[in-house]
């Protein structure tokens, strides 16, 4: 299963990394982590149904496990413009509230 989602504007992947973050370099940085999380999770014999990226911003990693199908993907981040970002354009993420992104204001606690 392939998907291309939108990539989000510069302002919110400058949010991620406080640095411009081109586009190009957002897609590659985030398919590698994924392969990377892959890579560690068969090393170790982890066949997950489901996923939490805890921290997930704007989408770079999740974006990539969401597209290829086959685990059910959460999100959860601080930031309140990057969790909104994701709930409007990667569709296919599920959690308790029917967008699939929670937004944790502070690291004591998460609200949908």
């Amino acid at each position: 299963m392939s998907i291309d989602f939108p990539i989000p504007p510069a302002d919110i992947r400058y949010r991620v990394a406080s640095r411009d973050y081109p586009e190009e370099e957002f897609l590659t940085n985030g398919q590698s982590l994924c392969q990377g999380f892959d890579k560690e999770m068969a090393r170790y014999g982890v066949k997950p149904r489901r996923l939490l990226d805890f921290g997930c911003g704007c989408g770079r990693i999740i974006r990539h496990f969401i597209a290829r199908g086959g685990v059910e993907c959460h999100g959860s981040d601080t930031d309140p413009v990057g969790i909104e970002w994701c709930r409007r354009n990667l569709p296919g993420a599920r959690s308790p509230s029917t967008t699939g992104f929670l937004h944790c204001p502070t690291p004591a606690g998460c609200s949908i």
